[in-house]
C-alpha cells in the first residue's frame, strides 16, 4: 500500500483539497496536514465524494492530520481509476456550460476577500473534470482580462490553453479603457445568444 505525507499548512482554500485529490490518484493513502478546522471539513467532503475512508486527528488548534485511504479493492470499478483518467488531461466540452462574470470580486461585502474568492473560483475551474465552453466578461468583469488590473490572468491562461474561449464585452472594454490581455471582444448580441443557447450558465 503506497502512502504519501502532504503538508498543506498555510495553503489557501481550495489548494489542500485539489492537491490531495491529485495525490490520491497516485497513492493508496494520503496523510494531509492542515492548519485549520474548515480544511478538515473540506477534505472530509472529498473523501465522502470518492467513497474513501477518512480519519481526522487534531494535534492542536493550528494543526490537524487528515488521513484518506482508498479501501476499494476492485480497481476496474474504483473511483481512483476514474480520477486518474480524468486528471491526466482537462478538456472543454461543447455540451458543458458557460461562465459569466460581471465584476472583479465574488459575492458581496469585503472587496479584499471577494478578490481572493474570485481567484479561488477560477483556479478551481481549471481543476474541474468538465471545463466551461466559454467565459464571458461584461461590465466590471472585463477588468479581470485587463493587462494591468487583473489578478487572475494566470488562471485564465490555463483555461484558455485547455480550450476555454474567453470573451469580453466590447462596449465595456471601451468604457473601462481596458488593455485586453487575454481572449477576444464580443458584443451584447452574441453575449445574449451564448447565454440563451447554453445548457447551463454559471455566475460566481
Amino acid at each position: 500500500m503506497k502512502k504519501h505525507e502532504f503538508n498543506a499548512k498555510g495553503m489557501a482554500c481550495p489548494l489542500p483539497v485539489v492537491q490531495t485529490k491529485k495525490l490520491l490518484a497516485e497513492y493508496d493513502v494520503v496523510e494531509t496536514t492542515v492548519d485549520n478546522f474548515i480544511a478538515t471539513e473540506n477534505l472530509t467532503k472529498l473523501a465522502e465524494q470518492l467513497n474513501y475512508d477518512i480519519d481526522v486527528k487534531k494535534i492542536s488548534d493550528e494543526e490537524y492530520i487528515v488521513t484518506i485511504s482508498n479501501s476499494v479493492t476492485d480497481k476496474e470499478n474504483s473511483v481512483k481509476e476514474v480520477t486518474e483518467e480524468k486528471t491526466q488531461v482537462i478538456k472543454a466540452q461543447d455540451d458543458s456550460y458557460i461562465v459569466v462574470v460581471n465584476k472583479q470580486i465574488m459575492g458581496h461585502g469585503s472587496e479584499e476577500l471577494g478578490k481572493k474568492l474570485m481567484k479561488a473560483f477560477l483556479y478551481t475551474l481549471t481543476e474541474q473534470e468538465v471545463l466551461p465552453k466559454k467565459i464571458i466578461f461584461y461590465n466590471g468583469g472585463v477588468l479581470l482580462a485587463d493587462k494591468n488590473q487583473s489578478h487572475v490572468l494566470e488562471e485564465l491562461k490555463v483555461l484558455q490553453e485547455n480550450g476555454v474561449e474567453i470573451m469580453s464585452c466590447g462596449a465595456c472594454i471601451d468604457y473601462y479603457k481596458v488593455d485586453l490581455a487575454i481572449g477576444s471582444t464580443s458584443n451584447m448580441y452574441f453575449i445574449v445568444e451564448e447565454m440563451r443557447a447554453a445548457d447551463r450558465v454559471v455566475r460566481p
